[in-house]
């Protein structure tokens, strides 16, 4: 009876060993198994898989819950959205500055992106209501630079222009312009190019060399130096010789010279004849006009007490007889003698002082 007693404590223990019924069914899986191994190998590698999960019970603080990933979701669109608020409005005040190229680079780059390029925590992907704000924006920058450089070419604006033509470059690069964008691109430019020629041509016949030369410059700049580059220089250097004639026979030595350098470099960037044989025969002939008015003027300014302005243009009258470029009547003579009689001195210190303001000059070039 002890025996007995003894036999049925010991089955009692090793049935309540631990693990015991986790071991049972971990066997009874893997002997499912390794009947099916035998039949299809990769099927039995997915049951045994699916065994071993179902053994293992996944804790609860793994899973998210339903609430703080909808908040997450809630907290990375409204960082999306203001980002978009953010770009649209320095785009904006960017338009109203008439800042077009700073507008087009705003909104150019992508607002996920910080200004290094990487992306910024929360939301990987734009959402309908923020691409539709970037688009119409967008849309806004392109149609501000079409309009603008129409305009400001028509008035004669080079920084204007090139300031509108700059903005569509820069949506062209960035991917904002679609193929009918690139298109009114094209088209605009063609047409700014015709406005600039037009106002070079305009500023040159009003007097106003330094934005007839811009206007050139620019209008070169577009069209890269080809044929209609050629032909407008031609046709400015015919204008500029027609006006160069008018202000020398006008006695203008000054303009004329002025307009036959600005002419001379728009051949030499345009690919042109300039013709200086005819360039130095007008400068002459400005010249030989320009002693009779700077006496006639000496005389009357002496007359009217005014010292200084009779000094000054006497002493120019004869320095442009000392460069033997001009012909000088002999009435124009006589009236030179006696204001240099008459004015003596003063007329010798005032030449001798310009004398040494332009060895100076040279020596400062020089060095």
């Amino acid at each position: 009876m002890r025996f007995f007693l003894i036999l049925i404590a010991f089955s009692l223990l090793a049935f309540h060993e631990p693990g015991l019924v986790e071991a049972n069914r971990y066997k009874a899986a893997t002997k499912k198994v390794s009947n099916v191994k035998r039949a299809r190998p990769a099927l039995a590698v997915r049951q045994k898989a699916r065994a071993l999960a179902k053994t293992r019970k996944r804790t609860s603080a793994a899973r998210p819950s339903r609430l703080s990933a909808a908040g997450k979701k809630l907290r990375a669109g409204l960082t999306l959205r203001s980002a978009v608020r953010g770009q649209t409005g320095k785009t904006k005040k960017a338009l109203r500055a008439g800042d077009l190229t700073g507008a087009a680079a705003e909104i150019g780059r992508s607002p996920l992106r910080n200004a290094k390029g990487q992306f910024v925590k929360g939301p990987q992907k734009l959402s309908m209501r923020e691409r539709f704000a970037v688009w119409r924006t967008t849309r806004s920058v392109k149609n501000a630079a079409l309009k603008g450089a129409k305009v400001r070419s028509k008035l004669g604006s080079v920084e204007g222009t090139a300031d509108a033509l700059n903005a569509l470059t820069v949506l062209e690069a960035k991917g904002k312009l679609g193929v009918y964008g690139r298109w009114q691109k094209a088209r605009v430019t063609k047409r700014a190019f015709s406005n600039v020629r037009k106002s070079a041509s305009s500023s040159m016949k009003a007097g106003d060399l330094e934005a007839a030369g811009r206007n050139f410059a620019f209008a070169a700049e577009l069209r890269g130096g080809g044929r209609q580059t050629k032909s407008m220089a031609k046709e400015l250097v015919k204008e500029g010789f027609k006006m160069a004639k008018a202000y020398s026979k006008a006695g203008d030595s000054q303009m004329t010279w002025d307009v036959l350098e600005m002419v001379a470099n728009i051949a030499h960037e345009g690919g042109a004849d300039f013709n200086t044989k005819l360039a130095q025969t007008l400068v002459n002939k400005s010249f030989t006009n320009a002693l009779p008015e700077l006496t006639k003027g000496a005389e009357k300014a002496f007359k009217a007490g005014e010292m200084s302005r009779a000094i000054s243009m006497l002493a120019e009258a004869r320095s442009i007889q000392r460069t033997g470029n001009a012909k000088v009547s002999r009435s124009v003579a006589k009236r030179q003698v006696r204001l240099v009689k008459r004015l003596g001195v003063r007329l010798h210190e005032f030449e001798a002082a310009q004398a040494a303001q332009q060895q100076q000059a040279e020596a400062a070039g020089a060095n």
